[in-house]
């Protein structure tokens, strides 16, 4: 599993969202390395298709599932609707969801790549 949390230095929201993702992936059970990515241009950002910090990706998807087709690239913070109103990170839930979405997927690619065999 490859988890990115993208970032802006100056954006306090990144330090919460790296612990959250800490905790998501212990109440998962899954030991995975967390590559910090930090922002630091406009070209960056729209090569790394950046919806602003922190941006939490697994396996390369967004964790907010509604954010995965926006082109809002771009150098600034970002907020995140979760179940306990507006936020500067994505909640350990939300997180959470986006792991257990990563997990499905690599069980169903595992499955079909031993049917092939």
């Amino acid at each position: 599993m490859r988890i990115e949390l993208l970032y802006l230095k100056g954006c306090p929201g990144f330090k919460i969202a790296l612990d959250r993702v800490y905790e998501a992936l212990r109440k998962s059970g899954i030991d995975a390395p967390v590559e910090m990515v930090e922002v630091n241009s406009i070209e960056e950002a729209e090569a790394r298709r950046f919806l602003g910090s922190p941006s939490i990706r697994i396996n390369g998807l967004d964790v907010e599932i509604t954010a995965r087709d926006s082109t809002n690239f771009g150098l600034t913070c970002r907020v995140y609707r979760t179940e306990s109103g507006v936020e500067g990170s994505p909640s350990v839930e939300m997180i959470n969801r986006a792991i257990l979405e990563a997990l499905g997927a690599e069980l169903r690619s595992s499955d079909i790549e031993g049917r092939k065999t």
